[in-house]
């Protein structure tokens, strides 16, 4: 029963979990061997350069998702509490047709795939 309520809370988390750990690019990088100090020291700054895009990169996606977040929260608050719960219907008949979407063009993708 609380496992239904509380779901958006695990879906935020995990979701949280999974951006903060975009950087991990461990598992595309093989060991080279590098024969050169020059070309070395190339590799290393080419390295250091990806780890701080990476890390810029994850923290402005956290923000700006955090920003969304906030922002359909006070808004579907909003639409509660000024008794606009039409609004709120319309927009789960709206998720709820493009989830069905998906479903329907996915399987027929599968079904063509074959």
């Amino acid at each position: 029963m609380y496992a239904t309520y509380l779901s958006p809370t695990y879906i935020n988390i995990l979701t949280i979990y999974a951006i903060s750990n975009i950087h991990d690019v461990s598992w595309g990088s093989r060991v080279t061997t590098v024969n050169d100090d020059k070309e070395e020291k190339q590799f290393a700054a080419v390295n250091r350069i990806k780890g701080t895009l990476y890390r810029n990169f994850r923290s402005n996606f956290l923000v700006f998702w955090m920003i969304v977040n906030i922002g359909v929260g006070y808004g579907l608050l909003s639409f509660t509490l000024d008794d606009k719960i039409d609004i709120i219907l319309y927009l789960g008949i709206f998720l709820i047709l493009i989830t069905i979407f998906k479903i329907v063009f996915s399987i027929l993708h599968k079904f063509k795939a074959k």
